[in-house]
């Protein structure tokens, strides 16, 4: 639950930072509004969504990449 909690938070307030920035200003009252809205409904729905693994495991061909390229030492602490 805490996890949630603050990925609707940091999510919030990237919107908010966002409406401050470009959108405070602007004479558009309903678009502004309508934006508000919307950016409280992605803050809640967008953690409940499951994200792709990015990493070593989840891009093909990264692991053997690395094998070929990276230096030794950076090979034996990686194992």
């Amino acid at each position: 639950m805490i996890p949630y909690i603050l990925h609707v938070t940091v999510i919030t307030t990237v919107c908010f930072l966002f409406y401050k920035l470009l959108l405070q200003k602007e004479t558009f009252y309903r678009l502004n509004r309508w934006m508000l809205l919307g950016s409280i409904a992605v803050s809640f729905t967008l953690p409940l969504l499951p994200a792709p693994m990015i990493g070593a495991f989840g891009i093909p061909g990264l692991r053997l990449l690395i094998n070929r390229w990276a230096p030794r030492w950076w090979k034996k602490r990686n194992r």
